[in-house]
C-alpha cells in the first residue's frame, strides 16, 4: 500500500465533497487493481461516495498513458436545504393613543398575540466523502421566541408590554423603545431607554427615564428630557423653542440654535452654532470640526474649544467655574417657598376672621343651625386639605434646593483650553472676564492667576508641564 501512494496522489476538495486521484508516474508492469485503490482511499479517509467504475476508467486510462490531471473518483451527498418558517406580525390592537408610545409600529402591549408562525420544513444532512455529516444550509435561519414571548402553538403572545426586537435568530419584547425610522410628532414619555435610527420632527416632545440613543437629527420646536444619556448621532436643528435636558452627558453632532442643559458633559463633534450650552460638568468640542459661533456655554468645570468665534466678529460668551443657572434656580425656589407660606397665613387668617366666634367659644357650635354647623366643618376641612397640600409643596422644594445645593455650581479649578479664537469672544471663569480683541492663534489654556486674581492665557504645553493642570484639591461646593 505504501508503494502504491508513491504511484499516485490522493487529492481531497476544501468543501470535503469530492475526491480525486492523479498518477504521479507511468503504471508500469504491476497494474493495480481496483479493490486495491479502494481499499486505499478508504484507508486514507475517503469512505462515501466511493465510484468503483470511475476507478476503473482510471485504471484504463492509466494504461494506456492518457492521463494528464485528476480523476474524481468519489463524491459526497449533498444536503437538502432547509425552508424555515416564516414569522409575520399579527395586526396590532386598537390603541386609545393618549400615550404616542402605543401607537408606534413595534409597540406590544401584554396579553396581545403579536406574532404567528408559518411553518416550514426541515432540511435533510448530507455526507462528505469521509462520512461526516454535512447540515442542511438554513438550518441555523429558525426564529424562535425570546424573553416576554409565550409560545402558544402557531400563535406568540405577548406576556409583558415593551418592544420587539430580533437577534439572531431571537425575537423578545425589552424594555427599550424602539423605532427604526423618524419618530412620528406626538409627546412621548417611556420608562426607559430608547434607540431610534431616525430622527425626531418638530413639535414632539419625547421625555424618557433613561438614555437616548438617536441616529439622526432634530427639528424645531423639539423638547427631549433624558434622565440618562443622550446620544444625538446628526444635527440638533432646533430654534429657541428646541430644548434637551440630560440628567447625565449629551452628545451631538452639531448644535444649531437649540438650548443644551446636562448635568454630566456636553460633547459636540461639529459647530455649534448661537446655542445655549449649560452643564455641571465641561464643555467639550475640540474635534477638528469642533467650532463654536454666537450664544453662549456655561460649564462648571471647564471647557475645550477647537475654535471660537468667527472673523466677522461674532459676539461668544464662555463662562466656567460657576453656574450662575443654578444659584438662579434656588432664588426661584426660595421666592416660591415664601409664596406658599405667605398663602398659607393668609388663608389661616380668612378662616379664623371669618368663625372668629365660633373659635372663641367652641361649645357654641353644638348651638348652631345644622346648615351653619355643616358650613363651618366643611371649612374647617377645606383648610387642612390646603395646608397638607402646601405642606406637601414646600417638602418639595426643599428637596429641589438640597439636589441643587449639591450639584457643585462652582470649582475653583475650572478652566478654558483654545486652539483659536477670533475677536468679540469673550471668556469668564468664576467673576474674572477675559476679551479677546485681536485673534488668538496659538493652543492656549485661559486660567485665574492665584497671585493677581486675573485671567491668564498661558500656552498648552506650559500649562500642561506645570502644577496647575493637576490641582490636589478638591472642587469648591457652594
Amino acid at each position: 500500500m505504501q508503494e502504491l501512494l508513491q504511484r499516485i496522489s490522493i487529492e481531497r476538495a476544501s468543501d470535503g465533497m469530492q475526491a480525486s486521484i492523479r498518477p504521479l508516474c507511468g503504471i508500469g508492469d504491476l497494474a493495480p487493481s481496483v479493490d486495491e485503490i479502494c481499499n486505499l482511499l478508504q484507508s486514507c479517509g475517503i469512505r462515501h461516495g466511493l465510484s468503483e467504475e470511475q476507478i476503473s476508467q482510471f485504471l484504463a486510462a492509466w494504461k494506456r498513458g492518457e492521463l494528464a490531471g485528476s480523476w474524481v473518483i468519489a463524491r459526497g451527498t449533498p444536503p437538502v436545504a432547509a425552508i424555515p418558517s416564516i414569522v409575520r406580525r399579527l395586526d396590532p390592537a386598537r390603541r386609545s393613543g393618549r400615550n404616542a408610545v402605543e401607537l408606534l409600529p413595534l409597540y406590544v402591549r401584554k396579553g396581545e398575540a403579536v406574532l404567528y408562525r408559518e411553518e416550514g420544513e426541515p432540511g435533510v444532512p448530507g455526507r462528505d466523502v469521509g462520512g461526516a455529516a454535512v447540515p442542511p444550509p438554513g438550518a441555523d435561519q429558525i426564529v424562535v421566541p425570546g424573553e416576554g414571548i409565550a409560545e402558544e402553538g402557531q400563535v406568540w403572545r405577548a406576556t409583558e408590554s415593551g418592544f420587539l426586537w430580533q437577534e439572531g435568530g431571537k425575537i423578545s419584547i425589552g424594555a427599550t423603545l424602539r423605532h427604526r425610522q423618524d419618530l412620528p410628532p406626538g409627546d412621548y414619555h417611556w420608562p426607559g431607554d430608547a434607540r431610534i435610527s431616525g430622527g425626531i420632527p418638530r413639535n414632539t416632545r419625547l421625555r424618557l427615564e433613561g438614555s437616548l440613543f438617536l441616529g439622526g437629527d432634530v427639528g424645531d420646536a423639539v423638547t427631549i428630557e433624558a434622565d440618562g444619556d443622550v446620544h444625538i448621532g446628526g444635527v440638533i436643528e432646533g430654534g429657541k423653542t428646541t430644548r434637551v435636558e440630560a440628567s447625565g452627558d449629551i452628545r451631538a453632532g452639531e448644535v444649531h440654535h437649540a438650548a443644551l442643559l446636562a448635568v454630566g458633559d456636553i460633547y459636540v463633534a461639529g459647530g455649534c452654532l448661537h446655542a445655549s450650552c449649560r452643564c455641571r460638568g465641561k464643555f467639550i468640542a475640540e474635534a477638528s470640526r469642533g467650532r463654536l459661533v454666537g450664544g453662549r456655554v456655561e460649564a462648571v468645570s471647564g471647557a475645550a474649544l477647537q475654535e471660537v468665534g468667527d472673523p466677522q466678529g461674532v459676539r461668544t460668551l464662555v463662562t466656567v467655574g460657576r453656574a450662575r443657572w443654578i444659584e438662579e434656580e434656588i432664588q426661584t425656589l426660595d421666592q416660591e417657598q415664601r409664596r406658599w407660606v405667605a398663602y398659607t397665613a393668609r388663608l389661616v387668617k380668612e378662616y379664623e376672621e371669618r368663625f372668629a366666634p365660633i373659635l372663641a367659644d367652641r361649645a357654641r357650635i353644638y348651638r348652631l343651625p345644622e346648615a351653619e354647623r355643616m358650613e363651618f366643618e366643611e371649612a374647617r376641612e377645606e383648610v387642612l386639605r390646603e395646608q397638607a397640600r402646601i405642606e406637601s409643596r414646600i417638602a418639595e422644594l426643599r428637596t429641589l434646593k438640597e439636589r441643587l445645593a449639591e450639584a457643585r455650581p462652582r470649582d475653583k479649578h475650572a478652566v478654558i483650553r483654545i486652539e483659536r479664537a477670533h475677536r468679540d469672544c469673550l471668556f469668564a471663569i468664576a467673576d474674572k472676564t477675559f476679551e479677546v480683541t485681536k485673534p488668538l492663534v496659538e493652543s492656549l489654556v485661559l486660567s485665574v492667576s492665584t497671585q493677581t486674581r486675573r485671567i491668564l492665557p498661558i500656552p498648552l504645553a506650559v500649562y500642561d508641564s506645570s502644577d496647575m493642570a493637576n490641582p490636589s484639591t478638591n472642587p469648591v461646593e457652594a
